[in-house]
This record gives structure tokens, sequence and C-alpha cells, in this order.
């Protein structure tokens, strides 16, 4: 099964839009399941069920930023991943509008399901 199916079977077993995504990224960056799960936690419903920014695309910026940086506390890489992750932005924007989880349910009210497989997509996109 693909990542992007695995993580929509993921939310279906209750894990939240964030949980799912960063959950098919974890072994591949040095997380056990239960980690990535806990880390998410507050991350869901568009961070705390606030609905601000999605937390498909949080995870997915979180995903990014871990495999982008390379761990130096100088900085070095952080300006190249924001751009990045603004870059996997706007594959979302260009998809559902926007990145707010108000604003994306808004006009596309149908499950998570499909948000939570294109987050997974974009980070496919842009890191491999």
């Amino acid at each position: 099964m693909d990542k992007a199916n695995l993580a929509i079977e993921k939310h279906k077993k209750g894990y939240n839009c964030a949980q799912a995504v960063l959950s098919v990224f974890a072994e591949e960056i040095g997380l056990d399941e239960v980690t990535a799960y806990k880390l998410m936690e507050g991350l869901g419903g568009g961070v705390g069920g606030l609905r601000e920014v999605c937390g498909a695309f949080s995870a997915a910026a979180a995903v990014i930023g871990f495999m982008n940086s390379n761990g130096s506390l100088d900085g070095a890489t952080k300006k190249d991943t924001y751009a990045t992750v603004q870059q996997a932005a706007e594959l979302f924007k260009e998809k559902y509008d926007s990145v707010i989880c108000r604003e994306i349910l808004d006009k596309h009210p149908e499950s998570c399901d499909e948000k939570i497989a294109h987050a997974v997509r974009v980070i496919e996109e842009i890191i491999y």
C-alpha cells in the first residue's frame, strides 16, 4: 500500500490528520509510531481543533523541515527549508486554495481523507 493510502487508513482508525500524515514517514525520519502520534496530537483539526493551519499541511511542513534540515544549530538550512515549505504550501493551495483548515473545509467539506493523501503526495513530490 502506498503512503497516501496508508495515511487514509490510519485516519479511518482514529488518527487525526496530522498524525496520519507524519506516521507514514515516522520510520524514515527515525521516529517510532507512538512518538510521531504524540508529537502531532495537538495539530489535528487545524491546530487543537481551532481550524487554523490544516493539520495535514502542518505535518507535511514538519516532515519537510526534518528531511531538509542539516541539523546544524546555526540555522544554515533554515532559509532553504522555509522556501521548500512555501513550495509545499503553493502545491496545497493549487488544490484547496488555502492551507487554513476552516477555509479548506468551507469549500471542500467532504472527508479530510483526500487532504491527508494530498499532503503525503506533496511531501513525496518535493522531497523525492
